[in-house]
Parts: structure tokens; sequence; C-alpha cells
């Protein structure tokens, strides 16, 4: 084997080992926003450490002085970075779409740079403070980070730039509506970078007056084997009755939903413009805990979860030699369920009844149920039967706070029952949730009080927060352990 194809083996595996790694991160919440925003304190990182290598070069060595304390230059430093950073976004350097073209950088980084010194020097003359710090040195600090940056920019374009184009990282797009409508916006999307286009389904208008929603089940059913990210409709203007009807049933995927004609005014409330490239859409769905949002709970999750099994290992073997002791059978029920995106999961129980049903037919526990163990009820009642799924939050396949999963027979019912029921599933599946400290659990027979929960798990995707996630949490410990209807 030869030395050329030795390191075309290592280049296709180092090619292919960057394809996983990015995969990962997609998965994990690392969208292209992110990356823009991690380059953004990379910067701010090179805009400060300027600033200290500058005091060195002018300071101590042009002018002799090595004796003068860093911190103070180092302050500046970080004052300047906070300063230039925002004329820096202001130059649209962050912008996704502007990343990958080389063209334009010099001048923004000087711009943006120029205006933030200058921003910098107007507050450091009004509190008094400019005459302790050299021009020289302010002059040598501009130098060396406006060179850094760019160096910096080429290199990451040069890393990144193909993958945030056509790797992991791109913006896969599926196209519905009226194929003559398709025909420009597919021409203008191929010749877009970062932009992939996964597929296009027609939607259209029946001689009945109706609209055709088969090509709408199929992509629901494409998105739940392939990564989708945005969904344009493409419609004519008159269409307001068959983009509601598109968004009533795709509402239920976590992507984004845009328009690519028609006035929506009045009709439904929609998000603000977006662009997808240098196309203007009218965005009427944004995906749910996206960009900085996802990997936060993500991380909250995953370490609470960690720090949750630790401490309450002792409890969890006192309970698994209860249930040994007061029924034969597993000490764990194992149940599917639908998680994000109606992806099947196997969602950890400990196990209550003398039964373990996971099938076409599920029958919920009621008052007095025989087929609950005595152990069992004392668990149920106090939801501790559910502590096993710190696993499943663990995994990944769960949060702490969400809508709560039901078992697939029971999801199917209530999908048909309800209009907005599977909208539930735009976020993970959680331990417990906003409609259950609102006292919404238990038996959900009454189909009313199912679309109670189902009204509470909505309101909370919308308003998700971390410290909304904190409040169910805290409120669950006080109100979420015991409920007359748990059974």
């Amino acid at each position: 084997m030869t030395i050329a194809h030795e390191r075309s083996i290592e280049g296709t595996a180092a090619s292919a080992r960057s394809q996983q790694v990015l995969a990962f991160l997609k998965e994990h919440g690392v969208t292209r926003q992110v990356l823009m925003d991690i380059g953004a304190f990379v910067e701010m990182l090179i805009v400060i450490g300027a600033a200290v290598v500058a005091k060195h070069i002018y300071i101590d060595f042009y002018l002799g002085q090595r004796y003068t304390d860093d911190w103070g230059y180092l302050g500046v430093g970080v004052l300047g970075a906070l300063v230039t950073s925002i004329t820096l976004r202001r130059q649209q350097l962050y912008d996704v779409d502007r990343f990958a073209s080389q063209s334009g950088h010099l001048r923004r980084f000087f711009v943006g740079l120029a205006v933030g010194f200058l921003i910098l020097g107007a507050v450091g003359y009004v509190v008094k403070v400019s005459s302790d710090y050299s021009r020289g040195w302010a002059i040598t600090w501009f130098v060396i980070a406006f060179v850094l940056l760019l160096t910096e920019r080429k290199l990451a374009v040069r890393a990144l730039g193909n993958l945030l184009d056509s790797g992991p990282l791109a913006r896969h797009v599926v196209v519905v509506g009226d194929e003559k409508l398709m025909q420009p916006l597919l021409k203008h999307m191929r010749e877009e970078s970062g932009i992939k286009l996964s597929g296009f389904y027609p939607y259209a208008c029946t001689e009945a007056g109706t609209w055709d929603t088969a090509g709408l089940d199929e992509l629901i059913n494409h998105s739940r084997s392939t990564r989708v990210d945005d969904v344009i409709l493409a419609l004519p203007l008159a269409a307001q009755e068959g983009i509601i009807t598109a968004l009533t049933r795709l509402s239920q995927l976590p992507v984004n939903i845009s328009v690519f004609a028609g006035d929506l005014m009045g009709i439904v409330t929609p998000r603000g413009l977006s662009r997808l490239g240098a196309t203007q859409l009218i965005s009427l769905q944004a995906r749910p805990m996206d960009d900085w949002g996802r990997i936060a709970k993500s991380a909250f999750d995953r370490c609470a979860s960690a720090v949750l099994l630790v401490l309450l290992a002792p409890l969890f073997a006192a309970i698994a030699v209860a249930i040994k002791l007061d029924s034969p059978g597993p000490v764990l029920f194992v149940q599917r369920r639908h998680g994000l995106n109606h992806r099947v999961i196997n969602v950890l129980k400990f196990r209550t009844m003398s039964v373990a049903e996971d099938g076409p037919q599920v029958k919920q526990a009621t008052s007095d149920d025989p087929r609950v163990t005595r152990v069992g009820a004392f668990l149920r009642r106090t939801s501790l039967d559910e502590l096993p799924q710190l696993w499943n939050v663990l995994r990944g396949e769960m949060s702490l706070v969400g809508p709560r999963p039901h078992a697939i027979v029971h999801n199917e019912y209530y999908g048909e029952l309800i209009e907005a029921y599977a909208n539930r599933h735009k976020v993970k599946p959680g331990m417990t949730g906003w409609a259950q400290i609102h006292g919404y659990r238990g038996n959900t027979e009454d189909p009313e009080l199912m679309r109670k929960r189902v009204e509470y798990d909505l309101l909370y995707i919308e308003k998700w927060s971390l410290s909304l996630d904190l409040e169910v949490l805290i409120k669950t410990v006080f109100k979420g352990f015991v409920n007359a209807r748990a059974y």
C-alpha cells in the first residue's frame, strides 16, 4: 500500500469521524445558530487575548515598563470584547447565511472593530480613565485583534463552511403545496447554500372543494424516519383554508413551518418573518425549545437525573425488595409509549399490578382495582412507581418536566378524539408536567379531563423556560406525589 493511499484512507476516516461528531451535536440541539453563538464567544476571547498580548508587546517590551499590572488591561479587554461583539453582530458577521462566504469579512471586521473601539474610547473619556491607557497600546490591540479575527474566521469557514452547506448542519427542507408555485421555489432553493431539499409533496384542492391530505400524511410518516427541519407551504394567496388545514395537521411535528405565499393576517397569528437564504417567508410555527433552550433543558435533565439516581439508590433498593416480597413477578414494568415526534420508547416503572399489559387492550386502573398489588397501591398514590423513568431521562428519551406519555393504544384513541392531542409530542415527554401539578393526572377515561390535560400541556410547550421547569418540579414535591385521582 502506498503512502498516498494510506493518507487517503486516514483522510476518509477523519472525515467520517467529523461527520459523526457533527451528527451527534445536531441530534443534541447544536444547530447552525448555536455554532454561530459559540463562534461569537470564541471571537470575544480573541479580543480579550489580543488586549493582553498588546500590553506585553507595547508596554512591557517596547516601552520597557515590565512591572505594569496586567489586570487593568484585562478588564478593559473584557469590556472591549463585549462592545465589539455587539458591533460585529450588527455587521451581520454572525449571520448563518453569510458565514460560508468570504466576501465582505475584511470590511465588516474592520468597521465592527473600529466602531467598537471608538465607543470604548468615548466611554473611557467620559469616566476619565482614558489617560491611564496608552494610545499606542490601543492601536496595537486593534491591529492584533483585527489580524487574529480575520485568520480565525478564514480557518472556521474552511473547517465548517462545507459542512454547514451540505453536511449534518445543513437545513433539511420539505416543500408542500401547489406544483406550479413549487417550481420557482425549488429552483431557488437548489441554488442556495446550506439548504438540503429533502422532498416535496403535492397538496391541492379537489374538484369537490376539499383538500387532499394524502401528501400531508406521507410527509408526517416521512419525518418520523428522516430528518426534517423546515416545512414550506407553497400555496396560492387565496388558499387560506388549505393553509389552515395543513398547519393543523403538520403542527404535531417538531419543525419550523412557513408559507411561501399567502396573506394570513386575521386568520392565524404569524410569528413574524423568517428567511431561508434570500427568500422571505411568513413563519407560522417555531421549533419548540430550539438552539440554546434545547441544550440547557437537556443538560439540566441529564445532570439532575444522574444525581437523583445516585441519591435515591437506597429507596430504589427498598422498593424493589418490597415488590418482590409482596407478589411474584418482575420488579420493573416496561411499556411502549410515544416519545418526541411519536417515536416509540420503552418507559420504565416499578411494577404495581399483578399483570403487565402492553398491547391493543390496556385497561386503565380504577379505584379498588383488583389488579393493583398492596405495595403497588402505595406506589401509585405517591407516584413512586414513576421513579425508574429517571433512567429514561438520563438516556435522553424523556425529560423531568413535559407532557406525560400514555400507552400507545390510549394515544391512538385520544389522537382521533382530540384535534390538538398529537401536538404534545413536539417535545420529549416528562416524568411530571404542568397539567399534573394542576390536578390533571391519573385516570383519563373522561374525554373532557383529557382535553384539559392537553390544554395545560400545550400551554407548557408555548411558555417553556428553565424557571418554569423548576417551578413544576418544586410544586410536584408538594402537590404532585399525592392526588385523589391517583389509583
